[in-house]
């Protein structure tokens, strides 16, 4: 992510920006991962100022998904519960499928035969991650 800025007075004197405190030259790549300060100051040649603040995010891990309650590729001979699960610090959607329709994490699964649980999960930034198990009930 490469932050940019401006500031525009016929009378303009300066425009400083720090980001987390420190000094930042305008269109410096930022690739820490975490949430971020930015705080800009536009001056005029009177003295005058304008404040800037913005807070933004860089996110380039994707989530971890976790899948349990059954293994891939196991045969059950009673019904499963499922849990899906993802862990990441700003996860903004997770969702699963089984046998490509809907489906609620810890909801019984009790129709014999091969199933497919897919789960998904985005965060912040265009990150997907999908986890995938086969499992058969008999």
């Amino acid at each position: 992510m490469w932050p940019t800025f401006w500031a525009y007075d016929e009378n303009l004197a300066c425009v400083q920006a720090e980001l987390d405190g420190a000094p930042f030259e305008n269109g410096s790549q930022v690739d820490a991962e975490g949430q971020h300060f930015l705080h800009v100051v536009a001056e005029d040649l009177v003295g005058h100022q304008s404040t800037l603040e913005s807070v933004f995010i860089v996110d380039g891990t994707p989530p971890v998904l976790g899948v349990s309650g059954v293994d891939d590729g196991a045969f059950y001979d009673s019904q499963v519960v499922i849990t899906c699960s993802a862990e990441d610090d700003n996860t903004v959607d997770v969702f699963a499928l089984l046998d490509q329709q809907a489906y609620e994490s810890g909801t019984p699964v009790t129709v014999d035969g091969p199933h497919e649980i897919v789960v998904f999960a985005t965060g912040l930034v265009p990150v997907e991650r999908v986890e995938q198990v086969v499992l058969r009930l008999l």
